[in-house]
């Protein structure tokens, strides 16, 4: 079994290529590696695909990996909307759409809503339940064993719902995977995004509330309970005022900057504050001060604990503060060295993709066993 995936992975990876390449690579005997594409191709998880050039002597048959096999289903439960996306594996996005978050606080309408979406997706594109091989979900909130989301502060309606359970039952035979948001943004990033320059780095993810993803040694790090990088529960500084994420979210920092202008109502979001402070930055040189002092805060606890290669700035908010990195960098001057500190490439989709990666992730080395 060990042979047949370290096979199956290396044409997945790194194909087309022949049984000798593959002996080669993999120093296995060829009679090994023959035997084991015999049983693969009669899987139907690798393809003949014609003829490689020849090195001389006979042409060696190309050896593709079946990417049309199978399917991973990638799912973002936000604030505003559920978010679906269809891969095959190879990771390449086939379907995507889109369903509205249903009006009201009430866990059991967006189960129900979540359910019919799903049934939709696989009425309207014939997608079959065994064809479904893995599904991610992510989610804000911490996640227990048993596949429900506690402390979810930006929905708490999804708290305690049978997400993994429901899900079984329309995938009986897919495996779930029930993710952190801001763990799943962190995951993308480590397979697609800035993060894939680091082996260990931290995503700061900024909007509705704050959390960090940890990439140590180029794998996600959850820690013991699933909480790993919960920053923004912690105060700023040691006495009872507020936390982290009560000011460096996107109602904290909105509401102070409202109070720096006096209350002015015709700014409404972050993102409109941002422009205006773009448009004349001296003027608010002081909530820009307000903004670098808690943003490197932040960060000069992430250096002390982790001391990460890079810290990448992502959610609504987050990827919009290049404009203050300079001043943050500054700002730091701690003893241990400053790491690289830049913004997410990946925009709105960032936890459709990194849950797409996770599902994948998930199936690629259990492939050989399904449908066996």
């Amino acid at each position: 079994m060990h042979n047949s995936k370290a096979i199956l992975r290396e044409v997945r990876v790194n194909g087309p290529m022949s049984r000798i390449d593959l002996a080669t690579r993999l120093q296995m005997s060829k009679s090994t590696v023959s035997g084991i594409v015999a049983e693969l191709i009669e899987k139907e998880l690798i393809t003949e695909t014609g003829s490689m050039q020849s090195q001389g002597g006979r042409r060696a048959i190309r050896l593709q990996f079946n990417q049309a096999y199978g399917c991973v289903l990638g799912i973002d439960i936000g604030l505003f909307w559920m978010r679906f996306a269809v891969a095959d594996l190879n990771g390449h996005i086939q379907i995507q759409t889109k369903r509205r978050m249903p009006s009201g606080r009430n866990g059991s309408r967006v189960l129900c809503a979540l359910q019919d979406a799903i049934r939709e997706l696989i009425d309207e594109f014939q997608l079959s339940e065994l064809s479904v091989l893995s599904v991610c979900v992510s989610a804000p909130g911490n996640v227990r064993e048993d596949g429900t989301l506690v402390n979810a502060s930006a929905i708490p309606h999804l708290e305690g719902l049978p997400l993994k359970e429901q899900l079984s039952e329309l995938f009986p035979s897919a495996l779930i995977v029930i993710e952190n948001d801001v763990n799943v943004a962190a995951f993308a990033e480590n397979w697609n995004g800035c993060g894939s320059r680091y082996r260990t780095f931290v995503y700061v993810g900024i909007g509705s509330g704050l959390g960090c993803g940890l990439v140590l040694n180029s794998q996600l790090f959850r820690g013991a309970l699933g909480a790993a990088g919960e920053v923004g529960l912690l105060s700023m500084g040691l006495g009872d005022g507020p936390t982290i994420e009560e000011d460096l979210s996107s109602s904290g920092i909105l509401r102070t900057f409202k109070r720096y202008r006096n209350n002015d109502g015709h700014v409404t979001s972050v993102k409109a504050a941002f422009e205006v402070i773009l448009r004349e930055p001296d003027a608010h040189e002081e909530f820009i001060q307000w903004l670098v002092v808690r943003l490197a805060y932040v960060i000069r606890i992430l250096c002390g604990v982790l001391n990460p290669e890079a810290v990448i700035l992502g959610g609504g908010i987050g990827r919009r503060m290049d404009f203050l990195l300079p001043n943050v960098m500054k700002a730091l001057n701690i003893a241990i060295p400053s790491p690289i500190v830049e913004v997410s490439s990946l925009g709105d989709d960032i936890q459709l993709v990194g849950a797409v990666g996770i599902a994948l992730n998930e199936v690629s080395d259990l492939l050989v066993e399904l449908r066996g």
